[in-house]
């Protein structure tokens, strides 16, 4: 368990680039806030 699963490696910068994305694109995140 101390060795992270390849799953969880490849969800680490997909969750990174995520949060990256929606910094850069400021009409997604107004989406987003119109939806909640």
């Amino acid at each position: 368990m101390s060795e992270p699963s390849p799953s969880e490696r490849d969800r680490e910068p997909r969750a990174l680039r995520g949060n990256s994305i929606d910094e850069w694109n400021p009409s997604r995140t107004a989406r987003n806030l119109h939806k909640i």
